[in-house]
């Protein structure tokens, strides 16, 4: 079970897992240090590096998560268009680890703005399932989710 769209005013948790190269099973690790990037459509790049910044979360060795709100409000309609033309809109994410494996992941993350005036009356929404690296949705404690109850 996953979620593959997203709808401004969500907010969903993303999750990047560092394992040892060449290990089976995969040999989880905590890498030196651990940054997470998201670039709004807009161009607005935020940083969080764990250990400086709360919310970057280890859930555990090797696992770390940033819950991320898609917030951005969509671009004003056209004079005389009622309701706005829905359109995707594309938000980046980037987890990066340094140290001794280094590596970098990318995801572009399809967003499509809400049908309502203010689709934040309420101070935002929430949708509890988000991509693991490998596609399982996790829940908000991190876990991966089944399709049974």
């Amino acid at each position: 079970m996953s979620c593959s769209s997203y709808i401004v005013g969500d907010e969903a948790r993303f999750a990047a897992t560092f394992s040892i190269p060449g290990t089976a099973p995969p040999q989880m690790y905590d890498p030196a240090t651990v940054v997470f990037m998201v670039r709004t459509p807009l161009g607005v790049e935020t940083e969080y590096v764990y250990g400086t910044d709360a919310e970057l979360l280890r859930i555990s060795t090797g696992v770390y998560a940033l819950n991320v709100q898609f917030s951005e409000p969509s671009l004003p309609a056209a004079p005389g268009a009622t309701p706005p033309q829905p359109f995707a809109r594309d938000w980046f994410l980037r987890f990066i680890s340094e140290g001794l494996f280094a590596s970098a992941s990318e995801q572009r993350i399809k967003v499509r703005p809400s049908n309502f005036t203010n689709p934040f009356p309420g101070g935002g929404g929430s949708n509890p399932f988000a991509m693991l690296d490998d596609g399982e949705a996790m829940n908000d404690d991190g876990e991966p989710m089944t399709d049974t109850p």
